[in-house]
């Protein structure tokens, strides 16, 4: 028998997308029948398989199998999303997957269906979706389980698996001042291992006059080393030639470099910028100077808890000891099903003058709100304590238009994301004064899926917010594909002749246009802003404004992403003269 799980309170599926740049195969499978064992189910396999590297990005389905018959109604399960850390920000969201997982006792196995990412990253982060992959290149996922049971009731332990997609990185990105003429451009090279192991920046054609030639004029790079481990020991900005004269060779002239230290799980614990050789005048010795350094801290799930700078090596002069003096101090925070929920960030050590005690000073700090299906509701940016002087109680002041609202529909349908300047006269939020920047509103058809968004700044004539007389600043009619992939977005901007909003006489403003290929990767994405000489929208003679065009490789690995805004001297758009206004080169992959 197969069991869907849809919309269940209990049972919680997030996936946590990591941007980062980390590599990313598949492996699994599985199954056997209705089986019960003595003790607890574990996992005994996954697709992609735990620790798969070069998953493709196409890949629809997470599946995962167990050693015996799990107990279908979910009670109290939760499936939950991890990640690892190595981004700016020193976190990445979680998105629940209920509507979008089922289950097969036959083979034991849970399938999750990757369109659900997908979809949730279509609507908070106000995009049209990954637009023909279900995933992002040089990305690492992780899936957590916990409570799962059998059907004796017996508990499995908190289990997880992680896997890392396609690695297709950069090779070239090329920066444009005016349609086909190159400014600049960067170049990057790996080693054996795929690591990235040098950038280097172009800013002049050399003398021949002709760029991508050997004669290209640069003044700096960076270069990465690497241990044993494939993990990044030092990154090192150079500025100049040194005395031989000649690019890349021992004597280049040092600006400053990190060094990066890592704990037994692989995470990056410690990232020191030395920016002077010392008294003995040569890099990379025990005399360089330590300009500053952080010090990363992780929980039981490997997931950041802290971050310490230090920079100064305090009483004792010797750097990397307990007496370091601390300048800076982030932490963050997570509910119970391990998603993350706030981030602080420190602005002095308090009036005891120590760092990293508990009254250290609060600068700022962003905070999640979810509800008790783990779907997020709420999100901003926090810059005071409010009246009562206490940080983290409900007075608590956010930045203007930071305070994020998200609404949802009975079927899980994000449908509406509204933003929020404060409260209103009244000093209270989610109140019919509140003070609202605007917001978005999603529509969806019978099958949830989604049809249009709308966009709002005029609460209206009644001066009431989320009623029917607000006045759109404009809205999308979205069309998607078989496989649920955006093909067809309608703006518009204006009301018409009748001067009500969203009837057949709206004048359309602009569209876009999304074409894939025979596996469903995009092709290109073309916007179309004005009728052409036959004054009609949606025929042959629509005038392009612009239009980005994708190339792939054998094993859909990306080549080139390349945008033009000019159709170059025949006035003939998609076709060889086009001028570029931007591209980026891609390595074939790892």
């Amino acid at each position: 028998m197969e069991s869907f799980t849809k919309n269940t309170p209990q049972l919680q599926i997030l996936l946590i997308f990591v941007a980062a740049s980390l590599i990313a195969c598949g492996g699994g499978g599985g199954g056997g029948g209705n089986t019960t064992l003595a003790g607890p189910p574990t996992i005994v396999s996954s697709t992609p398989a735990d620790g798969a590297t070069g998953v493709s990005v196409t890949t629809s389905q997470i599946q995962i199998t167990f050693s015996e018959s799990i107990d279908d109604s979910f009670q109290d399960a939760m499936i939950v999303g991890s990640f690892d850390i190595e981004s700016f920000e020193g976190f990445a969201l979680g998105y629940n997957l209920m509507r979008y997982i089922r289950y097969d006792d036959n083979s034991r196995t849970l399938t999750i269906d990757m369109q659900g990412f997908r979809d949730l990253e279509l609507a908070e982060e106000l995009q049209a979706g990954f637009m023909g992959r279900y995933m992002e290149w040089d990305a690492q996922y992780r899936i957590v389980l916990s409570g799962i049971r059998d059907v004796g009731g017996e508990e499995m332990p908190l289990s997880s698996i992680v896997f890392k997609t396609y690695r297709n990185p950069e090779y070239r990105d090329i920066e444009y001042s005016a349609p086909g003429v190159v400014s600049s451009y960067s170049e990057d090279t790996y080693d054996s291992e795929d690591n990235l192991t040098r950038i280097i920046y172009y800013g002049g054609a050399g003398p021949d006059a002709t760029w991508f030639t050997a004669d290209d004029i640069f003044s700096s790079y960076t270069a990465y080393n690497y241990n044993s481990n494939n993990h990044r020991t030092h990154k090192i900005y150079y500025n100049g030639t040194g005395a031989d004269g000649t690019w890349f060779t021992a004597d280049d002239s040092v600006l400053s470099y990190y060094a990066y230290a890592y704990d037994t799980h692989h995470n990056q614990i410690r990232s020191s910028r030395y920016n002077d050789p010392g008294a003995d005048a040569t890099w990379f010795t025990d005399d360089d100077v330590v300009d500053y350094y952080w010090r990363y801290s992780y929980d039981a799930h490997n997931l950041r808890t802290e971050d310490r700078k230090y920079d100064d090596p305090g009483v004792d002069s010797l750097w990397f000891t307990d007496d370091d003096a601390g300048s800076a101090r982030n932490s963050y925070s997570y509910n119970d099903d391990t998603i993350f929920t706030r981030r602080i960030r420190y602005l002095d050590s308090g009036a005891d003058g120590q760092w990293f005690t508990s009254d250290d000073t609060v600068d700022e700090y962003r905070a999640f709100v979810y509800n008790d299906q783990n779907y997020r509701t709420a999100w901003a940016t926090y810059t005071g304590p409010g009246v009562d002087g206490t940080w983290f109680t409900s007075d608590d002041v956010f930045s203007s238009s930071s305070y994020r609202r998200l609404v949802y529909d009975s079927n899980d349908n994000m449908i509406r994301f509204s933003v929020y300047n404060g409260p209103g006269p009244d000093g209270t939020m989610f109140t019919d004064d509140d003070d609202i920047a605007g917001y978005r509103e999603f529509t969806f058809n019978t099958q949830d899926v989604i049809t249009g968004m709308a966009d709002f700044s005029d609460a209206g004539p009644d001066l009431l917010w989320f009623t029917n007389d607000d006045i759109p600043d404009g809205y999308q009619e979205i069309t998607m594909n078989a496989d649920d992939f955006v093909e067809q977005a309608v703006g518009y901007s204006d009301p018409g002749v009748d001067l009500i909003w969203f009837t057949t006489d709206d004048p359309i403003d602009s569209y876009q246009l999304w074409t894939y290929n025979s596996t469903g990767l995009l092709l290109r994405e073309t916007r179309f802003n004005a009728v052409g000489v036959d004054s009609s929208w949606f025929t042959s003679d629509d005038v392009v404004d612009n239009y980005i065009e994708y190339n792939y490789g054998p094993n859909d690995n990306r080549q080139a992403k390349s945008a033009y805004n000019d159709p170059g001297p025949d006035l003939v758009w998609f076709n060889s003269d086009d001028l570029l206004a931007d591209q980026i080169l891609y390595y074939d992959g790892f």
